[in-house]
């Protein structure tokens, strides 16, 4: 029989490998026809967890002597690291009875999509590209699997991790890292169901590799080479008959594999309520007399809108009709109603809707008390529009809650083709003090009185 080695865990934060061995495990003790023909024909040296202090103490990556134990395959020491060793110790004493057909290690990736393996590029020409056939069968078995995102070049920094050192000095052809992602894959997140099944795909991918039947594998390396042939033409400039199979350097058309310390991504996830935000240059910090100066910019700016807006919410003034003898009167102007003389408020008002301190039911009351003023004039007016030239003041004092407001009307009767009427309303706030308002009155009283004198 042949041997299979399967290891997981060596990584503690890689909880998802966790998964995978636990789907490879199930299906392998399972009573299914596909699980029997496997324990029938091979030997499974299975480690489940090849860091379990990490595990146990909460550490991502290291040991409890602080080291990472997939770069210390090459030469481990057996105190330091114990299960690296044993591990090793054990596949050198298999190799001595059987052949080791596949090593894999299961990985967790925190920054690629999919699962995807890393493996050792085979430079020898009787056996080119044959490192790859399980990892694109794999591909094929499952849409999980991207065969794309593998990578098989071998880096002098991953020397020591168990991939490379299986390939390098036990002679395993296929020795693979077998990563999951901590995401998903086509922008579907994984779930531990996902990675069990996994672990299904695996075995199932390895029966039909090791079938006694070639076709499937001989299908699957003239489809590789092809492939490789193709890219390796483009990039070289040459067309298709003139790349030979010796001149395929993989290498050369891949990068870094990155492994498993996710020092490679496929950049953020291509999710739809994710944008990619524009390429913003250095943040530029500005001097002092820049700060000062838009700081002056935005306090005249905040002044002007001000002004804007009080003017906006001032009243409009009352107006004012003044009829000259040496100037006759604009017929075509449109005469002035009381709705004009009101004081005007904005649609953004508080809302208390004062205007010059008057709440707006006082203004509505005053206005009331206006018309019937106004009326009782034009009756007045044509009664008296025959009589000699005489002026006529009166006054119609009248109070609110809040203000004190005086009508007082002119008329000069007989000195124009038509009578003159003007009435002006005079609004002040009402003071606390009954003393001011008598005063304002008595003041008002005496003015009319020394007029209506001298005209007499």
């Amino acid at each position: 029989k042949r041997a299979v080695v399967v290891t997981a865990r060596v990584h503690p934060g890689e909880t998802n490998s966790s998964y995978m061995m636990r789907g490879f495990i199930k299906f392998l003790a399972g009573t299914s026809s596909d699980a029997k023909v496997l324990r029938d024909n091979f030997v499974f040296k299975i480690v489940p967890m090849l860091n379990p202090d990490g595990v146990i103490v909460g550490n991502y990556r290291s040991s409890l002597a602080a080291r990472d134990l997939n770069r210390n395959y090459k030469n481990p020491i057996k105190d330091a690291y114990p299960s690296i060793w044993s591990v090793k110790q054990m596949i050198r004493r298999m190799l001595s009875e059987r052949e080791v057909v596949l090593y894999c290690d299961l990985h967790g990736h925190s920054r690629k999509m999919n699962v995807f393996m890393y493996g050792c590029e085979n430079k020898d020409p009787s056996r080119r590209l044959q490192e790859r056939v399980f990892p694109n069968m794999m591909g094929r078995n499952t849409s999980k699997f991207k065969y794309s995102a593998c990578r098989f070049k071998v880096q002098k920094k991953k020397e020591g991790t168990g991939r490379i050192v299986m390939w390098q000095q036990m002679g395993i052809l296929n020795s693979f890292t077998m990563e999951a992602t901590f995401a998903g894959y086509n922008n579907v997140h994984f779930n531990s169901k996902d990675l069990e099944d996994l672990g299904y795909h695996f075995c199932d991918t390895l029966l039909d590799y090791c079938d006694p039947d070639t076709s499937k594998v001989d299908h699957v390396l003239s489809s590789l080479t092809r492939i490789v042939r193709a890219q390796l033409a483009a990039k070289l400039g040459r067309s298709y008959d003139d790349v030979a199979l010796a001149d395929l350097q993989m290498s050369e058309l891949e990068s870094s594999d990155g492994g498993s310390d996710s020092s490679v991504s496929d950049g953020p996830p291509k999710l739809p309520m994710i944008r990619k935000k524009p390429n913003q240059g250095k943040k530029k910090y500005k001097t002092r007399k820049e700060r000062n100066q838009i700081h002056r910019q935005s306090k005249k700016r905040t002044l002007k809108v001000n002004t804007d807006l009080l003017k906006s919410e001032l009243p409009t003034a009352i107006p004012t009709q003044r009829t000259l003898p040496n100037k006759k009167r604009d017929k075509t102007a449109k005469p002035k109603t009381a709705g004009d003389r009101r004081c005007s408020v904005s649609s953004a008002e508080s809302p208390s809707s004062r205007c010059h301190g008057i709440p707006k039911h006082a203004r509505e009351r005053i206005e009331e008390r206006q018309a019937k003023v106004n009326k009782f004039m034009k009756e007045h007016i044509a009664k008296s529009a025959t009589a000699p030239l005489r002026l006529y003041t009166l006054v119609f004092p009248f109070v609110s809650e809040t203000c004190c407001c005086f009508c007082i009307y002119h008329s000069v009767a007989g000195f124009y083709d038509k009578p003159v009427d003007k009435c002006d309303l005079l609004l002040y706030e009402r003071n606390n003090s009954k003393v001011s308002n008598m005063l304002f009155l008595l003041k008002l009283l005496l003015k009319l009185l020394l007029v209506s004198l001298i005209v007499t």
